[in-house]
């Protein structure tokens, strides 16, 4: 039982410790929170390297490529931008 308990302890630990992290600006704040706790209406913020925590749409972009091979099968990388036409381009998944 004392191992059990000591086992599970240390699982906890180490998920905590491998947990995704977000930065998001929530309530005006610039905020570093897990991935899970991601709801609709928060701003994240991608930085190169950096995986895509949720679906959303480019608010601002400087040179924003993304790696979409696991969704499309290309195996280049697709240029976003903020669109202001239907080309829908400024979608991330």
């Amino acid at each position: 039982l004392y191992q059990d308990a000591r086992s599970r302890h240390a699982l906890d630990a180490l998920k905590k410790l491998t947990e995704p992290l977000t930065q998001v600006i929530r309530d005006g704040q610039h905020q570093t929170i897990p991935s899970s706790e991601l709801v609709p209406g928060d701003i994240f913020i991608v930085e190169e390297g950096n995986l895509i925590p949720a679906d959303g749409t480019i608010l601002q972009a400087n040179d924003c490529s993304v790696n979409e091979s696991i969704l499309t099968g290309e195996s280049f990388t697709v240029t976003k931008s903020v669109s202001d036409n239907d080309e829908r381009n400024d979608e991330l998944y």
